[in-house]
């Protein structure tokens, strides 16, 4: 797979994290960094559960 179509793929799943509030931009969020990203309210909770069934954090 190129490069290009990865870079397609994760924008698409980034999209997809942001519109179902998993994860936000902290740029949108608190003017910094855009690289950066906060979890939202179903992230945290997905990240609750990855932790408790023994994913990494």
């Amino acid at each position: 797979m190129s490069t290009q179509q990865e870079e397609g793929k994760f924008q698409a799943i980034i999209s997809h994290a942001k519109e179902y509030g998993f994860v936000f931009s902290s740029s949108e969020i608190y003017d910094g960094l855009s690289a950066v990203y906060d979890y939202g309210p179903y992230g945290s909770e997905l990240k609750k559960i990855s932790v408790i069934t023994g994913g990494n954090p």
